[in-house]
């Protein structure tokens, strides 16, 4: 199977190389009609050096990242989207694959497929292509899920966006759902920028998400939530609630807002999640937030993107030599609540981005990590435990 896998992925990659002057030509051809194709691919290398306490964290570097992603807009109402990464060759992990559809003369959108839900900001922005100066995201991401077949729903306008989609349970999600079962999943995001200019704005989001894993009295449903601690190349999750039982139906609710000054670029989100549980087993409360500030050394602003309700990319560097970044961020997490003693901790992470140009980037963060005597992986390490990281990227996007 993992043969079959390298095959299809090259021959996705030679058939993309092979006709990419026919398909820019018919692309000039039919422009009337509206029809485009792009094909553009993301590399990124990582490495961590660790100052450890009582758990032995070795340094590492690997391939994070090796993605090739095709989309096509076919006609002036369709779009669709391959996306694949194929840093862990010799198997290949699929990641966007979407069918878009935009009613005419308006900016509604329909879409369905293999995408993420629209929950949060951090989730869905920035580190294959960054826009944060921090490789990782925050532990505040520990409740957001990853890609799922579903649909959704959007509507925007310059100052505000709607977003809402229906998903089903998906099997690489991390939340480890109970077998024979069919899990579902409502996930809703509004976003306002009160101020909105090119080098200044405002924003404001809430998210809300109800999940239902399928639960019943006969055969309750298995959740997990998991996260690393801000840092990937030679650590694993050290914060694990392991498997909740008697998870009826969970409901999380999360809060965004950043500001953008000029240079400066500041945020901060909290997310909580209510797990409430069949007969039998007391509900739960677990809680997840963070708060940073960016800005760039030599003079470049960021806009922002209305249709999803985030910050766009630095803009091009001002300066031939490049443009520089910094930023800082704090965290927590609080997964011990009732039965539930997934451990709770708090990071510290200072960054900076080097770009030499646009697409392309360098990028130098140091972390501190402190965490309580239940953050021990469900079992796998020491509790009690704190360490700090230096870790780097170099990565490309073409």
């Amino acid at each position: 199977m993992k043969k079959y896998t390298l095959l299809t992925a090259v021959f996705l990659i030679l058939m993309g190389l092979a006709g990419s002057e026919v398909l820019a030509q018919r692309a000039q051809i039919d422009a009337r009609d509206g029809y485009r194709w792009r094909f553009d691919a993301r590399v990124q290398f990582d490495g961590a050096f660790y100052f450890d306490d009582k758990n032995t964290l070795n340094p590492n570097m690997f391939q994070r990242r090796t993605t090739f992603r095709y989309t096509g807009d076919l006609g002036r109402q369709w779009r669709a989207r391959l996306d694949l990464d194929l840093a862990g060759i010799p198997e290949m992990e699929m990641r966007d694959v979407w069918i878009r559809y935009r009613v005419p003369e308006s900016n509604l959108f329909f879409k369905v497929g293999y995408f993420k839900p629209l929950l949060h900001t951090q989730n869905t922005v920035g580190h294959a292509r960054p826009r944060y100066d921090f490789m990782e995201r925050s532990v505040a991401n520990v409740f957001t899920r990853s890609r799922t077949l579903g649909m959704s729903v959007q509507y925007y306008q310059d100052q505000y966006s709607l977003n809402l989609g229906f998903f089903t349970q998906d099997l690489d999600d991390g939340r480890v759902m109970g077998a024979n079962t069919v899990g579902r999943q409502v996930t809703f995001r509004g976003s306002v920028a009160p101020i909105l200019q090119d080098d200044r704005w405002v924003h404001l989001a809430i998210g809300a998400d109800y999940r239902d894993p399928g639960t019943t009295n006969d055969a309750p449903s298995l959740v997990r939530f998991r996260e690393r601690a801000e840092t990937r190349a030679g650590a694993d999750r050290f914060y694990n609630t392991d498997r909740i039982a008697g998870v009826d139906n969970h409901i999380i609710l999360n809060f965004d807002v950043q500001a953008v000054l000029n240079t400066i670029w500041l945020g901060a989100e909290y997310t909580t999640l209510s797990l409430n549980r069949i007969d039998g087993f007391e509900d739960a409360s677990l809680s997840a937030g963070h708060a940073f500030i960016s800005w760039a050394v030599t003079g470049e602003s960021r806009g922002y993107e209305s249709d999803d309700g985030e910050p766009a990319r630095l803009a091009s560097p001002i300066r031939s030599w490049g443009a520089i970044s910094l930023g800082l961020r704090y965290s927590f997490i609080d997964l011990n609540d009732k039965d539930i003693f997934g451990g709770s901790g708090s990071h510290i992470t200072f960054g900076v981005t080097y770009y030499p140009h646009r697409n392309t980037w360098l990028q130098l963060n140091i972390g501190h990590a402190d965490m309580d005597e239940h953050a021990d992986g469900a079992g796998s390490f020491i509790g009690d435990d704190s360490f700090q990281f230096v870790q780097m990227r170099v990565g490309a996007w073409f």
